[in-house]
């Protein structure tokens, strides 16, 4: 199926009282679309699709569903095809310094509940490297392995539903993305709206934010473009305590 976006279909359908774990799926999206509105190239060969969830939770934990999404991918990718990924904040997985994946989060409420989330979902499966962007990859790239896309959407979506019911646990949820976080404790470079800012990458607070250590002052990144500035770790390779223990700038 050739559509615009798998998420704008998504929200159709849930605005018109489509049931939880609806799914949209599509060979093609001829306007994909990643976070702050970045075009997403999403040709034949790739997994692009969309989930309708609807979880009592409050908007303020909306972001929460980036990090769960992306841990039900990251396992999926290793357990379907043996590629090792990490993640990167906020919403990429990636395999060494290239991008395999990516998650778009949307979505609607009413007053302080939530009506519905879009979990959308985009892997590089089976595309040739020259297809690609410079900056990302593919499954097929990586390992010169085809893989069925269909098996590998429903290993991620097996994934989200075995741990649907933590989302009322952020603790657990963050933890398992910082411990395979590619710059957890490592320096960064954040660019966001022409200015850079620059720090250790320390962890993720419950609202998605980075936390970023500067001149002995931890600050909480909203958004930017993350880069890593070198592969030497700053710190031991101890798992650092959840974030949202620490005491906020």
């Amino acid at each position: 199926m050739r559509i615009t976006s798998t998420n704008d279909e998504a929200k159709l359908l849930a605005d018109n009282g489509a049931a939880e774990w609806t799914i949209v799926v599509a060979e093609v999206q001829t306007g994909g679309r990643g976070r702050a509105g970045k075009k997403w190239q999403s040709h034949k060969g790739g997994l692009w699709f969309s989930v309708i969830l609807r979880p009592m939770i409050s908007p303020g934990t909306v972001a929460m569903l980036q990090f769960f999404a992306s841990n039900a991918t990251r396992k999926a990718i290793m357990d379907g095809t043996g590629l090792e990924t990490k993640t990167k904040w906020p919403n990429d997985i990636i395999f060494e310094t290239r991008k395999i994946a990516g998650i778009l989060v949307e979505s609607k409420s009413q007053g302080s509940q939530v009506s519905f989330i879009i979990v959308g979902i985009g892997l590089n499966v089976n595309q040739s490297q020259s297809t690609l962007p410079e900056d990302a990859t593919s499954i097929y790239a990586t390992s010169r392995e085809k893989h069925n896309v269909e098996q590998l959407m429903n290993r991620i979506v097996e994934n989200m539903q075995r741990d649907y019911a933590i989302l009322g646990t952020p603790d657990r949820i963050l933890n398992e993305w910082w411990t395979d976080c590619v710059h957890r404790s490592k320096n960064v470079e954040i660019q966001k709206g022409g200015q850079t800012i620059s720090g250790i990458s320390t962890g993720i607070d419950t609202d998605g934010s980075l936390l970023l250590e500067k001149n002995a002052r931890t600050e909480h990144i909203m958004e930017g473009t993350l880069r890593v500035l070198n592969l030497q770790k700053t710190s031991p390779d101890s798992i650092l305590p959840h974030p949202s223990l620490q005491a906020k700038s």
